[in-house]
């Protein structure tokens, strides 16, 4: 009983770990997860080379999957024919056993008491054996079918890929530095533009100052022609005036003794002291107001220049020190071009500026010179009104001597005749 149980248990171990032959194989099933190497997509025909191997390597696969399946069936049929023959050699030998059990039952229970453990202890350590054997060549077949599969995977790998990919590389870094180059070419030539507009800028200013002064200096002789018009007006009302009195002292037949060219010298000297006062204190005035004025914007141009030459020796230092950096380089590239694009726009409206100004100018050169040719035409027309006036007052007074030289002529007259109406009065 002892021994058919020990052999069914043998049994047991034959049907769970086939390898008591050489020639029988256990091949263990396994999920291997293939993936596909990504490749660049800017390449097309790379992308389908590397696609048409990935298929062929699986369909590779399948057809040496179905061929190990195929032995597997062989080798399973065999091994089934096998447990076969086992279980019927087994049964035999059972029956072998019970007729020597019934023969030699007793030495049996003896050599089985006697030697029991130790065999039991050797099968114990026997079916150890079969099964670290069964497991390290099972360890040895799945070593083999993954070095398989890795074989095929690499063979399915595109050779050419990674040298393709360095030739890419490489040529991106060459079009990287030609673009840095264009890119350093472009600040060199909007450091020049910039220096260039810079140095418009500033002949723009001394254009807009030189107008600035010329439009003060056309201001000053504007003033300067109008306090001489006022001047005129002011000797011509004067002249009215002394033509009004001379006429109302004519009129009423008075003989005043003045001399006319003396008073006339007093009365113009007078008032052209009178007039050059207030114009030398105009004068004084308004020069000081310009010199105020031009001092204060000297000043301001001064601290002007002062403040850029001490930026620029701040971006030259800074300049000098200054890493060529490509994510620098681009910033200092953006802030060059908003520099330009503001100083074409400061450049743009001091144009705008300098032609408002010089349209102004003109404007103003036009008006003087209509208001100059008006005041010319004023002072014409006052000049000759005044000698009108003075030759008036010239036939005035030479009718009024004339009448004085006839009224005392009358009076003499008038005398005798008196004296003769007397003297024949005092006859009779």
């Amino acid at each position: 009983m002892s021994n058919s149980t020990r052999g069914s248990n043998n049994y047991g171990s034959v049907s769970a770990k086939p390898q008591q032959r050489d020639d029988s194989t256990v091949i263990r099933r396994t999920l291997v997860e293939h993936g596909l190497r990504p490749v660049d997509d800017g390449n097309s025909l790379s992308n389908k080379g590397s696609t048409v191997a990935a298929i062929a390597a699986m369909n590779q696969q399948h057809k040496d999957e179905q061929r190990d399946l195929q032995d597997l069936n062989a080798k399973f049929a065999t091994y089934l024919d096998r447990v076969q023959f086992l279980e019927d050699c087994n049964q035999r030998l059972t029956a072998e056993l019970l007729n020597l059990k019934q023969n030699w039952g007793g030495d049996a229970d003896q050599f089985h008491s006697t030697y029991g453990p130790q065999l039991e202890a050797f099968r114990r350590d026997l079916d150890q054996a079969i099964n670290d054997q069964t497991l390290q060549e099972l360890k040895i077949k799945r070593s083999d079918i993954d070095t398989y599969q890795l074989q095929t995977q690499i063979d399915a790998i595109d050779p050419n890929y990674d040298a393709y990919h360095l030739n890419k590389l490489k040529q991106e870094l060459d079009l990287s530095c030609l673009t840095l180059e264009d890119l350093k070419s472009h600040v060199d030539k909007s450091f020049t533009d910039l220096g260039r507009l810079k140095n418009l800028m500033d002949h723009s200013l001394q254009d807009v100052n030189s107008l600035k002064n010329e439009l003060d200096n056309q201001q000053l002789e504007r003033i300067i022609i109008a306090n001489e018009l006022q001047t005129l007006k002011e000797h011509l009302a004067f002249q009215c005036s002394v033509y009004q009195v001379q006429r109302a002292d004519t009129l009423s037949l008075n003989t005043p003794a003045i001399d006319p060219s003396t008073f006339y010298r007093t009365e113009l000297a007078h008032a052209i002291s009178d007039i050059r006062r207030d114009f030398e204190i105009l004068f004084q005035t308004q020069t000081n107001e310009l010199e105020s004025y031009y001092q204060v914007k000297t000043e301001q141009v001064r601290e002007e220049i002062e403040t850029e030459n001490e930026r620029k020796r701040l971006l030259a230092a800074e300049g000098a020190i200054e890493v060529l950096d490509p994510l620098v380089l681009s910033s200092s590239i953006r802030d060059s071009q908003n520099e330009l694009l503001s100083l074409q726009s400061d450049h743009k409206n001091l144009q705008a500026e300098l032609d408002a100004i010089i349209d102004d100018l003109e404007k103003i050169q036009n008006e003087q010179l209509r208001e100059r040719e008006s005041y010319e035409r004023e002072i014409v027309l006052i000049r000759e009104d005044i000698e009108d006036k003075q030759n008036t007052i010239s036939s005035i007074l030479e009718n009024n001597v004339s009448l004085r030289f006839e009224m005392s002529t009358y009076r003499g007259l008038l005398l005798s005749e008196e004296n003769h109406i007397n003297r024949m009065a005092q006859g009779s």
